[in-house]
């Protein structure tokens, strides 16, 4: 896990559109106020974007925003490949070469699988 201020750094620089992330996180702070009370605000803003660092904020989220950020995206891509990378040999391998051409992302991607 990061602190907070390396975590703010990296939203800030790296995800390229912080607005997405902190509109996100008050509403999820919003919706479970209720839960987030008992080990606080400042815990869970920590959480959060640890989660967004990490990539896995996209699971279990709608398409509308895995579709949001290049971040979203990327993070949505390699936690499929960690899925299904060994359930079907070549062909996952082919699907996944061909969604991430069909995104216009294959630079590093294929690159990785390889």
């Amino acid at each position: 896990a990061h602190g907070p201020e390396k975590l703010a750094m990296w939203i800030v620089l790296k995800a390229r559109q912080p607005s997405t992330y902190v509109e996100n996180a008050v509403c999820q702070l919003l919706k479970n106020k209720e839960d987030i009370s008992q080990y606080g605000i400042a815990m869970f803003f920590t959480e959060y974007f640890n989660s967004v660092y990490q990539g896995t904020h996209i699971l279990f989220w709608e398409f509308s925003f895995i579709q949001a950020t290049l971040h979203n995206k990327t993070s949505f891509l390699q936690a499929f490949w960690r899925c299904f990378q060994t359930v079907g040999g070549n062909g996952v391998k082919k699907f996944f070469v061909t969604l991430i051409q069909i995104r216009g992302d294959s630079g590093e991607w294929i690159k990785m699988l390889e």
